[in-house]
């Protein structure tokens, strides 16, 4: 099974547990701290983590937020779907390498022809020098 796939499982998995909670069903606080933290650990997804997962720590404080927030359940599953779908599609679309998420952070401090420079130097240097390319 791929990272991707187990990624993907462990946001489903908070997801679920979290519309769990925020329904009146309840919720396992180790569950939700480990998930948590397996989800805030990866670095490459970021940006896209539900503000509210970074923010609370464990169930009860998501619960003191989502019961003000939202007064009826339909619209605490619509919110936290809303939340976590640009999340879960980040994650069954990619299919980067492992190394895709650093290369491509280096590249965007380049501009076009800086990157052009190296990459033509390289190319010259492929032949004669294959360490230095």
């Amino acid at each position: 099974m791929s990272q991707s796939v187990t990624h993907l499982e462990t946001v489903e998995s908070l997801q679920s547990l979290l519309v769990s909670r925020a329904t009146g069903l309840g919720g396992d606080n180790d569950e939700y701290v480990a998930l948590r933290k397996a989800i805030i650990e990866r670095q490459e997804y970021s940006a896209l983590i539900p503000k509210f997962v970074k923010t609370y720590r464990d169930i009860d404080q998501f619960w003191q937020f989502i019961k003000h927030k939202f007064p009826s359940y339909a619209e605490r599953r619509m919110y936290l779907w809303e939340e976590f779908r640009p999340l879960l599609e980040r994650i069954e679309q990619s299919s980067t390498g492992p190394a895709d998420y650093a290369v491509s952070a280096a590249i965007e401090k380049f501009d076009a022809e800086h990157l052009q420079a190296a990459w033509s130097k390289a190319l010259e240097r492929r032949q004669t020098d294959p360490e230095g390319a």
